[in-house]
């Protein structure tokens, strides 16, 4: 975290509740929120703006502004040159989106955090960098002398600046254009083998370092089968055993600096652990492998400790610094856990690599370096033993890491990442039988509708002071996601009706035009210097894969062609763009099977305990591409899924598939064997 100054006067950001910005209340430099106070400004005196976009969790953000924004010169010539703007990214991914694909058309490289943009007063980019050293250093100018250049640059020659931001802003649609193709099977496949092909096949995932968990694309080799299935566990084992999954805390950080997992990034992002979760359950359902399930729950309890919010809601993230160092929460030297597990540390050591050198910076990032079997053995014990030893120090550490100074929490409620947290925890919880996350699961979407959902319009982020920001198609996607897949396995009738309202909503406020896809803001929201589509990944699958998933999901509940419609017309027309380059469009990819066969749909009715029951036991199977309607429901379903399906004896399952029903099934074990010859459910 920044550094505060409290005998600084506080700024503008004061009033903000994002604690990103918080962190630069005191900073000395004059700092504006994005608003129409600060583009005023801007046009009013002719000024060019200095944007600086980061989030709280980001590392490098911290340092630039200790090195930089802490500053009093620093400060003094950007107060004198520049209306500086601060903005969190998670609160603007559109913001970020712009002036991410903005820096990548003025420098031919990818961007990052923090990012630096400098716009002309209308907010139209002439210059852009990522963070900038007080000093040169590295190949990197110093941000004193690139503030001197731009200020100079705009001062002389601002009619060229004007041109060049004019050719960025052009450039931003036409690098946004659809790239239409055809969908067919032969996409899926050929996008899960390109994936593949990328796959490291010592350690898995993609590329060498750093490594993302990128998990729209494990999930397209997951689903494919064959050899991208078998590289897309290898990647979840490799990442399990590798320090970028905490041992102690369970959970996940945002990214491994080296190829073998083992060197995080520390931060720890919602949106990871809530897409790892659902994407280790699915490699459970798919294989039956007890370790996966055991990650889930890892990740479940670190989301519960960590990131809860009583009364419903989740935090977006922790910070990869404690006591102003990288990771000091994570990491241990051997003699603190020889102190603390005694005789059982050489064990423990053993299989978690600690060593008296360490592995990073001294110290030891724990891991797991062996299998269990193999260090049972060599010390001459049963496997349950040694797992029952671990099991202890594992406790003891966490006790005794709880004493250490925690890394921040960003307490903001993001709608988005939590629609994706509240899936995990329905699904996960279904699942594998765990009443706590589903208890979050109602209480998060009770929450996000009564704070955030008003006159069919959503809020991106809620706060303990009330809902703000213009809610994006991501919120309104993956929210969505979340109440469907609530509904599936509670069977509450009130979480299929606020979903599709959702939906709804999508087909209204997203459509570009001429069927070219779907915005990433909505219709009659703040006008940007340019419109944003949604197609490719960024740190999550597209809001434009999510909401063509539910679209299709839906579409059996809601009798409207225009579901199914959408979601097409949107996968049309980046289909080029899926076979040319899957890793980036994978979310998009993991859509077009259920465009192509249509989901599972399998129809419940009777007495809701028995449907509960069957429910959970539907979520144990690996079944991606289903609807799962209950009757009766409240409000009442009336789309295809509920017609002609009547209730027989205390309950009966309907399954149907390219519109044939079965029979109606009337018990579980009817019902496992239609979808078993389905070959659905494997």
């Amino acid at each position: 975290m920044a550094t505060e100054h409290p005998t600084q006067p506080a700024n503008r950001l004061a009033r903000e509740v994002s604690p990103y910005l918080l962190q630069h209340a005191h900073n000395p430099v004059d700092w504006y929120p994005w608003g129409e106070e600060a583009l005023a400004r801007a046009r009013a005196e002719g000024r060019p703006i200095l944007l600086s976009i980061g989030y709280a969790a980001c590392h490098w953000c911290h340092v630039m502004a200790h090195e930089s924004f802490e500053d009093p010169a620093t400060a003094a010539f950007m107060n004198d040159h520049f209306v500086c703007i601060k903005v969190d990214r998670e609160e603007r991914p559109d913001l970020d989106q712009i002036y991410q694909t903005a820096h990548q058309l003025m420098t031919g490289r990818a961007g990052g955090w923090p990012l630096t943009v400098f716009l002309t007063p209308e907010g139209r980019p002439f210059f852009a960098g990522t963070y900038f050293p007080p000093e040169d250093r590295h190949g990197l100018p110093s941000f004193r002398r690139v503030l001197a250049a731009v200020a100079r640059h705009y001062e002389e020659a601002r009619e060229r600046a004007e041109e060049d931001a004019g050719r960025v802003v052009a450039a931003l649609a036409q690098v946004e254009g659809a790239a239409p193709g055809r969908l067919d099977a032969g996409l899926v496949a050929g996008a899960a083998e390109g994936i593949a092909a990328y796959v490291d096949p010592v350690h898995g995932g993609l590329g060498q370092a750093p490594k993302f968990p990128q998990t729209a694309c494990l999930t397209v080799m997951l689903r494919a089968g064959g050899g991208p299935r078998e590289l897309a566990l290898l990647t979840l084992r490799r990442m399990a055993a590798g320090g970028i999954h905490d041992h102690l805390g369970g959970g996940f950080a945002r990214y491994s600096t080296d190829a073998e997992w083992l060197v995080p990034h520390f931060e720890k992002m919602l949106y990871d652990n809530a897409l790892l979760a659902g994407l280790y359950l699915e490699a459970h359902q798919a294989t039956g492998e007890a370790a996966f399930a055991g990650v889930v729950r890892g990740i479940l309890g670190y989301l519960e400790r960590h990131l809860y919010r009583e009364g419903g809601g989740f935090y977006a993230s922790q910070d990869a610094d404690s006591e102003g160092e990288e990771g000091r929460y994570y990491v241990w030297r051997r003699e603190e856990i020889e102190a603390l597990l005694g005789e059982e540390a050489e064990p423990f050591c053993r299989c978690y690599g600690v060593t008296a050198a360490g592995n990073w910076e001294g110290k030891t990032i724990l891991h797991r370096a062996r299998p269990t079997a193999e260090v049972a053995a060599e010390l001459g014990m049963a496997v349950a033993e040694l797992e029952a030893l671990l099991a202890r120090g594992r406790e003891r550490l966490r006790a005794a890491r709880a004493r250490r100074t925690p890394p921040a929490t960003d307490t903001k409620v993001i709608v988005s990442w939590n629609g994706m947290a509240l899936s995990a925890c329905a699904r996960a919880g279904a699942a594998l039988g765990l009443e706590r996350p589903l208890a979050m699961a109602a209480e998060t979407a009770d929450l996000l509708w009564s704070g955030c959902w008003e006159a069919g319009r959503l809020r991106r982020c809620w706060h303990e002071r009330g809902a703000y920001g213009e809610g994006l198609l991501d919120d309104y996607a993956y929210l969505g996601l979340g109440l469907l897949d609530l509904y599936e396995v509670t069977g509450e009738g009130r979480h299929l009706a606020r979903a599709l309202e959702l939906a709804a909503a999508i087909t209204r406020r997203f459509p570009a035009a001429g069927g070219r896809g779907l915005h990433l803001t909505p219709e009659g929201g703040e006008g940007l210097v340019h419109r944003p589509r949604s197609s490719n990944d960024h740190s999550i699958p597209s809001g434009a894969s999510a909401a063509c998933t539910l679209l299709l999901r839906l579409a059996p509940f809601a009798g409207d062609p225009e579901f199914e419609r959408l979601a097409a017309a949107t996968l049309e027309a980046h289909a080029g763009a899926m076979a040319e380059q899957p890793v980036g469009y994978a979310g998009l990819i993991t859509a077009v099977p259920l465009l192509l066969d249509g989901p599972v749909e399998v129809t419940l009715v009777g007495e809701a305990e028995i449907r509960r029951d069957w429910a959970r036991r539907l979520a144990r199977l690996h079944l991606p591409h289903r609807a799962l309607c209950h009757l009766p429901s409240e409000p009442p379903v009336t789309g295809p899924i509920a017609e002609g399906k009547e209730p027989r004896g205390r309950a009966a399952a309907y399954l149907c598939h390219h519109r044939t029903c079965s029979a109606p099934l009337e018990s579980w074990e009817a019902l496992a064997a239609a979808l078993a010859a389905l070959g659905e459910a494997g």
